[in-house]
């Protein structure tokens, strides 16, 4: 064998010894060892304006969404946890007849998430959820300053929520979750309206949010990793 055979030999095995090292901190990364201790949330800000005819004011709604998270690995690439969740929504109409309409709701949210690697740091992962939230809604007259409807909702949601997962570093996840894509919900809604009888409706729904699916965007830590 001639010298220069030997050492592009040489080269080429070192070029495999690097490419299997470089394959395998990528799946370091991707991979959540089991006893792992997630910690994060999800931030979602919003801003709409919209225009009815002949009105020059822009009827607007701001949102607002947090839920932070902790979680502890049960297996490998599997995870069970808790979040909490506050959003707040307030809407302004110049219409005809203008209200100020103000959402402000409240949930815990238990889940089951398996994560799978699909190249280098990018993962997708299948969540299961069971989420309970009371929404309080409000709509007052921008006139006079009165609250003429009151809407409390009770909603108990069992979805099942696909996402993907990037591991920026072995420490640092950055995610983004398609919310309710399958979906088993029951909602109760009690309503009391200025100068009209209270009212109660019960809710159930089987379905899915296919196209119009909200999208979260957040973060995990992982320690003991």
């Amino acid at each position: 064998m001639s010298t220069f055979t030997v050492l592009k030999t040489l080269d080429m095995k070192k070029l495999c010894m690097l490419t299997v090292s470089l394959l395998t901190v990528c799946v370091t990364y991707a991979q959540i060892k089991q006893g792992t201790t997630l910690l994060g949330g999800d931030l979602l800000f919003s801003r709409m304006n919209t225009w009815d005819d002949g009105n020059s004011h822009a009827n607007t709604t701001t949102s607002i969404y947090i839920s932070p998270s902790v979680g502890r690995a049960i297996g490998d690439d599997l995870v069970a946890g808790i979040a909490a969740g506050y959003g707040q929504t307030t809407a302004k109409t110049f219409s005809q007849s203008p209200f100020i309409f103000r959402t402000k709701s409240y949930g815990v949210n238990l889940f089951v998430r398996r994560y799978r690697n699909v190249a280098g740091g990018l993962s997708v992962f299948l969540e299961a959820a069971l989420q309970g939230q009371y929404t309080d809604q409000t709509q007052t007259d921008r006139a006079t300053a009165i609250v003429n409807q009151h809407t409390k909702i009770y909603t108990a949601t069992l979805g099942l929520d696909p996402g993907l997962a990037y591991a920026v570093s072995s420490r640092l996840w950055l995610e983004a979750g398609f919310q309710n894509l399958l979906y088993a919900q029951y909602q109760h809604t009690r309503t009391t309206a200025e100068g009209a009888p209270g009212s109660k409706q019960d809710i159930y729904n089987i379905g899915s949010l296919l196209g119009s699916s909200g999208v979260s965007l957040g973060f995990r830590f992982l320690f003991n990793q």
